[in-house]
């Protein structure tokens, strides 16, 4: 994973929102695949793991590189309105972060479950991993208005 991590690095700003969004369609394709499966838990969480840890995984990096960009954009912006918005946008990174990273630790307690038995509990976990993808897709499609006006 780290030398796929490394060349996500190497990506544009706009190659990574581009493949940031890839990795969550491919999140929400397996989670509709298991859905309709008859896979317990813990196989489907075993399945949906890896997506989610790379996705995770690169979401420090994107966040990092959108924030020099945007110290950069503020140190020769004029226009204080859009200042304000990318202020906003920069400020949602860590609440993003930990929310997928929650997500993570939610689905590896329901993966490595002794028994079949969930800890937390496997429903509750997709959902909230589904608000997080909807959310991130809602603040990916905000940076794309801000910048196209």
């Amino acid at each position: 994973m780290e030398d796929e991590l490394e060349q996500f690095r190497g990506l544009s700003l706009l190659l990574q929102h581009r493949a940031l969004v890839g990795r969550l369609d491919a999140i929400e394709s397996a989670i509709a695949a298991c859905q309709s499966s008859e896979l317990s838990d813990a196989e489907m969480a075993d399945r949906l793991l890896p997506l989610l840890r790379s996705f995770a995984a690169a979401l420090p990096a994107h966040f990092a590189a959108e924030s020099r960009s945007s110290a950069s954009l503020l140190r020769d912006c004029s226009d204080p309105e859009f200042a304000r918005a990318l202020a906003e946008l920069d400020g949602q990174h860590p609440r993003l972060l930990a929310a997928f990273e929650g997500s993570v630790t939610q689905l590896a307690a329901c993966a490595s479950a002794s028994s079949g038995v969930c800890h937390v509990s496997f429903e509750q976990a997709i959902a909230e991993l589904l608000t997080a993808i909807g959310e991130f897709r809602s603040h990916e499609a905000r940076e794309d208005a801000l910048f196209a006006d």
